[in-house]
């Protein structure tokens, strides 16, 4: 059989399947494969009335007078057009207008979302920098405190707008944050704290005793060398009145610092092993700037100890000293930086008195020395004069300058009148008397510029300030009372005498006290300054013994001198004497 006439034969034992509308046009192998016909579009009918379409009931229609339930139920036949309900296709028009409305509410739910996630995030950091704000603050010592980071930083703010002017020594970049400070220089941090709690005095006296601790720890113990501990030190000597510690505790601090200045030597070029001076170009190993600032910053402070309490040498004024004030100079990175600089050069007369003038240094006897007591009082005079400040500063650094200006005055006349050396001019000069003179005239001066600061700045001055004011109140006292003596001697009338000074000490407190405000007023506060007036007070009583001393001496010494005048012209009987009669 031939391949046609077995296909011939296959196709006809097969049987077409039917399927509606569909027929089967060939067959491949064995599979059918049907095709879909299309039938034929038939003619739309009338649909169902209204009223039938409306109740979805089937509308019979007649001949004549339209469908059988709306005769039966007499309502008007309202026949309705074939299609009447079909969909309209969709236009262009509406397609693109559709998109549009699309794409609308698409944006407006990714505008949504991501406000959504932004208000998320910013929820979340909000959160974060609150839980932050509440946290307690974690000191160097590892113990927590009272304040929370929020209260760390207002404290932080109030120290840099109101306190940070008095202490050029110690600065940070002005964007620098808290965290930041907390995790670069902690201790600094710490100090800074510690001088600004004024609200609470049992934590800042426990503040104090861990801050303290902490630091001679570090420095004797551990050794520690960093340039934050020397910072922090000498933020806690230039408020060292806000740390309700003794006299006697000021010099070890001040001494601490001197140690760590040492060891990190500060306190001269580096790698300087020989004695021969190094060019200033020469910034192979230069010191940075806050480096020099602390060296300057601890300068300042021996001197003004040499100048007030005089139990420790100032430092010296080297060519390194005069370097680190040219490069501050010519930098001034920060606007306290020519402060600095004036309050360092300025502060190198202390020095030069000390050395020249020295009141308790030993001078073996029956030796002459070159140049007399007047000479040197001139040549000191004449080249503190040139120091004078020029007053191109903040009106408060101008004032504390003029302070330190009339506050060494006061020191070089009080050390002529204390020296060993003028004792063989006083009686038979007038040295004595013209060294006096002076020394009420800077004492005068002294107490003119401090009356003419304000009161609102009285509180935040640095703590050598007070001690100047109490040199010269102590300074005062002495000349005082040696004017009693010699008022036979002095023309010019006295005008200025200590209970008038320390009156003006504790005007100003009180009215420092009344304009402070709310938030600054406590208990603290009133504690601190009537610490500072009770110290003010016991001047004003130390002048009074002494006054009275030297009264009653000089009472005692004419009442001896006119009872031995009458002894010897007038004799008494028995061996009597005047005196015994007026004893009795």
């Amino acid at each position: 059989m031939s391949v046609a006439e077995s296909r011939s034969a296959t196709d006809k034992n097969i049987q077409p399947t039917i399927y509606p509308h569909c027929y089967f046009l060939k067959v491949v192998g064995q599979q059918e494969l049907p095709m879909v016909r299309r039938r034929p579009a038939r003619i739309r009918e009338p649909k169902a009335c209204q009223q039938c379409a409306y109740a979805k009931v089937k509308c019979d229609q007649q001949v004549t007078g339209g469908c059988k339930r709306c005769s039966r139920l007499k309502r008007e036949c309202i026949t309705q057009a074939p299609g009447a309900h079909k969909r309209k296709a969709t236009s262009s028009l509406d397609v693109a207008r559709l998109e549009k409305k699309l794409e609308t509410v698409a944006c407006l739910v990714g505008v949504s979302s991501q406000t959504t996630s932004d208000e998320a995030s910013k929820t979340e950091q909000a959160d974060r920098r609150q839980d932050q704000n509440t946290s307690k603050l974690v000191l160097p010592w590892d113990e927590t405190l009272d304040f929370t980071h929020e209260d760390a930083s207002i404290l932080w703010t109030k120290y840099w707008t109101e306190m940070a002017r008095y202490c050029p020594c110690v600065v940070t970049p002005l964007d620098m944050t808290l965290p930041e400070v907390q995790q670069k220089s902690p201790l600094l941090l710490s100090a800074i704290l510690m001088v600004t709690c004024l609200d609470d005095a049992d934590r800042k006296k426990r503040m104090t005793d861990q801050f303290l601790d902490h630091i001679s720890c570090s420095i004797v113990k551990k050794q520690d060398k960093r340039l934050d501990i020397l910072q922090a030190l000498l933020v806690c000597v230039s408020w060292y009145h806000f740390l309700f510690e003794s006299e006697e505790q000021m010099s070890i601090i001040v001494h601490l610092a001197l140690a760590m200045l040492n060891s990190l030597g500060l306190h001269k070029r580096p790698n300087s092993t020989s004695r021969k001076s190094q060019q200033p170009c020469e910034h192979g190993n230069a010191r940075t700037t806050d480096e020099r600032r602390a060296y300057l910053g601890c300068f300042v402070t021996t001197c003004v100890a040499t100048t007030c309490v005089k139990d420790m040498d100032p430092l010296r004024y080297t060519s390194y000293t005069e370097e680190c004030c040219r490069v501050l100079e010519e930098l001034q990175e920060y606007p306290t930086d020519m402060y600095l600089v004036q309050l360092a050069r300025l502060n190198r007369m202390a020095y030069r008195i000390v050395q020249t003038l020295p009141f308790d240094a030993y001078k073996p006897p029956n030796i002459a020395w070159p140049v007399s007591v007047q000479a040197c009082v001139k040549a000191l005079e004449a080249e503190l004069k040139h120091l004078k400040p020029s007053g191109a500063l903040d009106r408060i650094q101008d004032s504390i300058l003029s302070l330190q200006y009339c506050s060494l005055g006061v020191l070089l006349y009080d050390s002529a009148l204390e020296d060993e050396w003028s004792k063989s001019d006083r009686n038979s000069t007038g040295v004595h008397y013209d060294i006096l003179d002076s020394g009420l005239t800077s004492a005068k001066d002294f107490f003119s510029t401090f009356s003419s600061l304000a009161p609102q700045h009285f509180l935040y001055l640095p703590y050598w300030v007070y001690q100047q004011y109490y040199h010269a109140v102590d300074s005062l006292s002495k000349y005082l009372v040696l004017a009693w003596k010699g008022r036979h001697h002095i023309n010019a009338p006295v005008t200025i005498d200590v209970p008038t000074a320390v009156g003006m000490f504790i005007g100003k407190a009180k009215e420092a006290v009344r304009l402070l405000n709310h938030e600054e007023s406590s208990l603290c506060v009133e504690q601190i300054l009537d610490q500072l007036i009770s110290r003010v007070r016991a001047f004003e009583e130390l002048h009074e013994a002494r006054l009275a001393a030297a009264q009653s001496y000089g009472i005692s010494m004419n009442a001896a001198s006119r009872n031995s005048i009458r002894d010897a012209t007038f004799a008494l009987p028995h061996g009597m004497s005047w005196q015994f009669l007026e004893s009795e």
